[in-house]
């Protein structure tokens, strides 16, 4: 029996998830990309992303009770995706979790741009998957599976005020180790410092400096 799209996504918001996508294997063009989901799951064919909002008035402080709020979200994703894996099975098809939050600097596929290719937003100045309606305020996951589902389509709009040739950069602004530069470029490391630095603190990554400074989806801006 076909296991369909929306039951998958009627499924994780069930589980509490705002948002959900689903992308086709092979509709990736980046070849590489798609050697290495098919290498990790035998017979691929379709990619559900799907994520939680982060609310932002509990990250908008640097401290115990964000790096606490912050754990318990990343353990809700998890456990929606551990779900949702046990759920494709006793459809009669296979899935692997492709990437938890805790581990996506770990991921040799950029789980980021795959949310973007599968309609969810887009990636912005600050490096970070903006939505339309919540901005860079969500945490996603990734499940790969054999099962063919209907993909969603690209959205086409853009989202980031700087890219839309609106001067922002605010972002930029924010960052305490400089790693998104005014001319565009992300400094991978740079952020890296910082979050070493969080775990140390708070045991989670804490500074969201590049989240909560985006006028996108935030909740005293007019871009939501």
């Amino acid at each position: 029996m076909p296991l369909r799209s929306r039951e998958i996504k009627g499924f994780v918001r069930k589980l509490g998830a705002d948002l959900v996508a689903i992308l086709y294997v092979d509709g990736i063009d980046d070849e590489n990309t798609k050697t290495e989901l098919k290498n990790y799951l035998e017979g691929a064919r379709s990619i559900i992303i799907f994520g939680r909002r982060l609310e932002h008035v509990m990250m908008k402080e640097k401290d115990e009770e964000s790096a606490g709020y912050q754990i318990t979200i990343r353990k809700t994703v998890k456990l929606i995706a551990r779900k949702l894996v046990r759920f494709i099975f006793g459809s009669g098809f296979s899935s692997k979790i492709l990437s938890n939050p805790e581990e996506m600097w770990k991921s040799k596929i950029n789980i980021k741009n795959l949310a973007e290719l599968a309609g969810l937003g887009q990636i912005g100045f600050n490096n970070l998957l903006l939505t339309p309606k919540f901005g860079p305020r969500v945490l996603i996951a990734a499940i790969v599976t054999d099962a063919l589902l209907e993909p969603d389509a690209k959205n086409e709009l853009t989202i980031c005020l700087e890219l839309k040739g609106t001067s922002c950069k605010k972002c930029a602004d924010a960052c305490p180790q400089l790693a998104i530069s005014f001319t565009g470029r992300f400094y991978e490391t740079k952020c890296l410092k910082q979050l070493n630095e969080d775990i140390e603190l708070y045991q989670s990554y804490c500074c969201t400096l590049c989240i909560t400074s985006c006028p996108i989806g935030h909740p005293d801006s007019s871009e939501r």
